[in-house]
């Protein structure tokens, strides 16, 4: 018999003993051949701790599968980011093709991996009736790979927003407060890099970010939007609120001292707020209000008020009166 002849029938015996699993001895042990598995997630995972489903689909008939596997396919879940392994047993030589793919979810923020890997388990004997298993994976572009690894991307949910309010009352004690009477308000963040309010009209102080906010007369007021994301989950700001005393010596200025705390966390992806307030005495309060007295004095000038203008002219009758008295005195004391 030639070389050539040999080769070939050498050939086709080892493709009959890979491809034949009845062929093996009855008595020789199982093989076992594992594959690992690992899910990754990318993006703002925030609060979801979602489970995912990696099938394993025999394409070959009657081709092992996992504890559990049925009808061809075997269902593995793994929750949130890790790892897992495939295994597979084996008793009878072959070759035996199965395809790895990971299940698309039900979470809109989520955008699933569609890699499709395709397992190859070679399942051999030798001399001494023992079977041995060589499993190749490859991937999409046919590269060997050692892990099934599906990476999954969460989006990035909208972000949470507050306007924090303030409130300025005036009360008149005597006279009418000017319309125009300028009252400046300041937000304190206790926490560097705190989120702060986004006002075009106001002044930061660059040092102490500190944020100044300056209003015409009594009204409701608001410091601006302040935007919370998912870097700030899990985090805690706190800030004080108050009003910067003026110049008007007319006015009495509100002392009181705020604190504002904002927690941020998460809840269905969607980023929530717990917003409080407490006043200088740590007791529970409402939204900022700053009361402000104005008082003009007795016979002091009152924009607008004409309530007082009686004491002005008795002022000034009683000067009239007393320089007449006296140009009258001296003139007979003249004549």
């Amino acid at each position: 018999m030639n070389k050539r002849v040999f080769s070939y029938i050498l050939v086709l015996a080892l493709l009959f003993v890979l491809s034949v699993p009845a062929f093996a001895d009855d008595g020789a042990e199982s093989v076992l051949a594992s594959v690992p598995v690992r899910v990754t997630l990318e993006g703002p995972v925030l609060d979801s701790v979602d489970t995912f489903v990696v099938e394993l689909a025999a394409q070959t008939k009657n081709a092992p599968l996992p504890k559990g596997g049925e009808g061809g396919i075997y269902r593995m879940e793994i929750i949130g980011e890790g790892s897992s392994t495939l295994d597979l047993e084996f008793s009878h030589t072959g070759v035996y093709t199965y395809t790895i793919y990971e299940v698309t979810g039900d979470n809109k923020d989520c955008t699933y991996d569609t890699t499709v890997y395709t397992l190859t388990v070679y399942v051999t004997m030798d001399e001494e009736w023992t079977l041995g298993a060589t499993t190749v994976l490859t991937g999409t572009d046919d590269e060997k790979l050692d892990t099934a690894s599906f990476v999954n991307v969460y989006s990035k949910p909208e972000p949470a927003k507050f306007d924090p309010p303030v409130e300025k009352i005036v009360s008149a004690k005597h006279g009418t407060p000017p319309k125009d009477s300028v009252f400046t308000f300041a937000m304190i963040p206790n926490q560097k890099d705190a989120p702060m309010p986004e006002n075009a009209s106001a002044t930061t102080d660059t040092v102490t970010g500190t944020l100044y906010m300056d209003q015409k007369g009594h009204g409701s007021y608001e410091f601006g939007w302040m935007y919370f994301d998912e870097n700030d989950v899990g985090n805690t700001y706190t800030y004080t609120i108050r009003e910067i005393p003026g110049k008007d010596s007319r006015y009495t200025y509100d002392s009181e001292i705020y604190t504002l705390t904002i927690t941020v966390s998460a809840q269905n992806r969607k980023i929530i707020l717990d917003v409080t307030y407490t006043d200088r005495d740590g007791m529970a309060a409402g939204s900022p209000v700053f009361r402000n007295v104005f008082d003009a004095g007795t016979f002091g000038p009152k924009t607008g008020d004409e309530t007082y203008l009686a004491g002005w002219y008795l002022l000034f009758a009683i000067g009239v009166i007393g320089l007449s008295t006296v140009i009258i005195i001296k003139k007979r004391k003249q004549e």
